[in-house]
């Protein structure tokens, strides 16, 4: 009984020490990201600061879901997408794109509608930070399983595995989504929705209205949405309250469909396919607020 008793707690303490590790790996990783289009980033301080630019912010949805390339030719301005998972949770990476960007420029800033409560919630426990990924990554084997590849490329040398994924506009130009094969099931209460949504658009007025003279022309797009049956979720009850938030120029609504080849097998993010959906739909946006 003894013998079973230390070898639990032994396997205890490997499992949260392996916890641990995970959670400061992926605070590690942030900030690695930064490598991923740096080339981006140069051609953006290199840009003539006097034409207006557009420059896509989001994270992993809009990173696989919007194409810089089609805009600028659409739109005649020139596009840069900085879209990457993890990315938003990275202030100090954005305030660096921030301080290269002025009144004339437009910051599109792609996020996902929560269909539930907000949940997130971070705490100080001594000198460790707690959030809430911490505690979603107590299921461990699954995180190992679906974050393997990106443990290789983190482990790897910077730049060798994930720059050639992207053209030096932010583009991502190679996909590894298998097609999606269900729908997702939604908590459909409006209130929740809606409650999210200004939460959403808070936090991003927050976030770019740090100088209010050289902020830029803010755009808010929520991601394209998959449903069994479309008539089920009635687009006119999620609601966007701009007067609240006089530095976002406008909110784009999701695309709603029922269409799977659009999406990959997480059920929300699209592939290559919706991408190109869900930028024509941009397209369409843009031309109709850039007057």
């Amino acid at each position: 009984m003894r013998a079973f008793k230390i070898m639990a707690m032994l396997c205890l303490c490997v499992y949260f020490c392996a916890l641990i590790f995970i959670n400061i790996l992926t605070k590690l990783k942030i900030n690695y990201l930064s490598h991923v289009k740096e080339k981006t980033f140069e051609k953006l301080v290199h840009s003539n600061i006097n034409l207006p630019r557009i420059i896509i912010f989001g994270s992993s949805h809009c990173d696989v879901g919007l194409n810089a390339k089609d805009i600028t030719e659409a739109i005649g301005i020139s596009t840069y997408n900085f879209c990457h998972a993890a990315w938003e949770s990275d202030a100090i990476y954005f305030n660096k794109i921030l301080e290269h960007l002025n009144a004339k420029d437009y910051l599109i800033y792609a996020k996902r509608i929560d269909f539930e409560k907000r949940t997130g919630f971070e705490k100080r426990t001594g000198f460790i930070k707690i959030d809430n990924n911490f505690f979603e990554r107590l299921t461990l084997i699954p995180w190992l399983r679906n974050n393997v590849n990106e443990l290789i490329s983190f482990l790897s040398v910077p730049g060798s595995i994930d720059e050639e994924k992207y053209r030096e506009d932010g583009d991502r130009i190679k996909f590894d989504l298998e097609l999606a094969n269900n729908y997702p099931d939604y908590i459909l209460n409006y209130s929740t929705i809606n409650e999210n949504l200004e939460f959403q658009l808070k936090n991003i007025a927050e976030l770019t209205n740090h100088n209010l003279e050289k902020a830029p022309k803010v755009i808010a797009i929520t991601a394209p949405i998959l449903i069994k049956n479309v008539d089920l979720l009635d687009s006119r009850k999620i609601q966007a309250h701009l007067d609240k938030h006089p530095n976002v120029l406008a909110w784009i609504p999701p695309i709603i469909t029922d269409r799977q080849e659009y999406f990959s097998a997480d059920l929300f993010h699209v592939n290559e396919t919706g991408r190109a959906v869900w930028t024509a739909q941009l397209i369409h946006e843009l031309k109709r607020i850039i007057k």
